[in-house]
């Protein structure tokens, strides 16, 4: 053999090792890159599972009955407004159904 024959023999021996090793690498990548996605979807539905169960455990802590402000006079005369001095009804009377403010005035100076 000649020079140059052995010179080529080397340099494409080195070559093919080369791309064999190029491919294996590939390979080696792609498998981890499939565990990783794998491993990562279910870390993912773990986590929309635990939030799930969170977010159930949040609302249905917030579901026990509030009494509110307004349960107490259920027509608003709260909001009636006025200085219950007697006169013609204001204009809130038109919705609500409490009594006349003229009438509770008088009540409440009777002794």
């Amino acid at each position: 053999m000649s020079t140059t024959s052995s010179v080529l023999l080397f340099i494409t021996s080195v070559c093919g090792v080369a791309i064999l090793s190029s491919l294996f690498i590939a390979g080696s990548l792609y498998f981890d890159a499939q565990e990783f996605l794998e491993t990562s979807l279910d870390e993912i539905e773990s986590f929309k599972h635990y939030s799930d169960v969170a977010w159930k455990d949040m609302v249905s802590s917030n579901t026990f009955d509030r009494k509110k402000r307004e349960d107490d006079k259920p027509c608003g005369c709260a909001l009636a407004g006025g200085d219950g001095t007697p006169g013609a009804p204001g204009p809130d009377a038109a919705y609500c159904s409490c009594p006349e403010r003229t009438k509770l005035v008088f009540a409440s100076e009777s002794p």
